[in-house]
């Protein structure tokens, strides 16, 4: 259990997203050391929660709050082409 991936999580579902995000709980896989190696070398980042946006990486807790709250994260999503129904 992450307090940053749930909370990332919870603030991706309060936007109401579609497509809805498929989530990978790489904690809870065989092959999660392997997901973590390439991920690492994708993104250069080998924390998680990473989020990662139609193949780029929007970085983890940290990022994806400060897009929120400088009202910056809508958009991004809207130009990825994925649509909200929530309130945030």
């Amino acid at each position: 259990f992450c307090r940053y991936s749930r909370r990332d999580k919870d603030l991706l579902a309060r936007y109401g997203l579609n497509p809805v995000p498929h989530i990978v709980e790489v904690d809870l896989r065989d092959d999660g050391d392997i997901i973590n190696r390439l991920l690492t070398r994708l993104t250069d980042q080998a924390t998680f929660p990473n989020i990662i946006l139609r193949g780029r990486s929007l970085g983890g807790y940290d990022n994806l709050q400060h897009l929120h709250e400088t009202g910056v994260l809508e958009q991004v999503l809207e130009e990825a082409g994925v649509h909200g129904t929530g309130n945030v």
